[in-house]
């Protein structure tokens, strides 16, 4: 196992003083994971994203960016020539919480400043409503995003 330390928090929170510093230090800890895996001479990037973060993403992408934006299960990256995997996009964050439970592992807790507080933690909370209103919304959402038809989109 290796440790990696770095200034992220410092850059995100104290140099850049970020207002909602989620997406910065995503960046900044995927730019790191990718150098420490050029270094260790992997090919292959796993991230622990599950089917929750991918529909928060998509609507943190609608309601802030004004744009579509999603991950896929596996992209391949061409300046660092690393495939990222995401190996439980289609498993629910419950799910893995239950079953990390049910094998005694105990989550590590989340230090970040910004947890509980961020857009990122309002959308969760607007699709969790959404959840109760129209259970499976979740996994309705993720079905859509896996049948968009590009010619259904406003061509200017």
């Amino acid at each position: 196992m290796r440790v990696e330390f770095s200034n992220i928090g410092k850059v995100v929170f104290d140099t850049r003083q970020e207002k909602n510093p989620c997406a910065l230090c995503a960046n900044l800890r995927r730019g790191a994971l990718v150098r420490v895996s050029k270094e260790l001479n992997c090919n292959k990037l796993a991230l622990g994203h599950h089917l929750d973060d991918a529909v928060n993403t998509l609507f943190l992408s609608m309601l802030y960016e004004r744009r579509l934006h999603l991950f896929k299960p596996s992209t391949y990256m061409d300046r660092s020539d690393i495939t990222v995997i995401r190996p439980l996009v289609y498993v629910e964050e419950r799910d893995i919480v239950r079953y990390c439970e049910s094998i005694g592992i105990i989550p590590v807790k989340n230090n970040c400043p910004a947890d509980g507080i961020s857009k990122r933690s309002e959308v969760a909370d607007l699709i969790d409503q959404m959840e109760k209103t129209h259970p499976g919304a979740r996994r309705k959402i993720i079905a859509s995003m896996e049948n968009i038809d590009p010619g259904s989109f406003w061509n200017y």
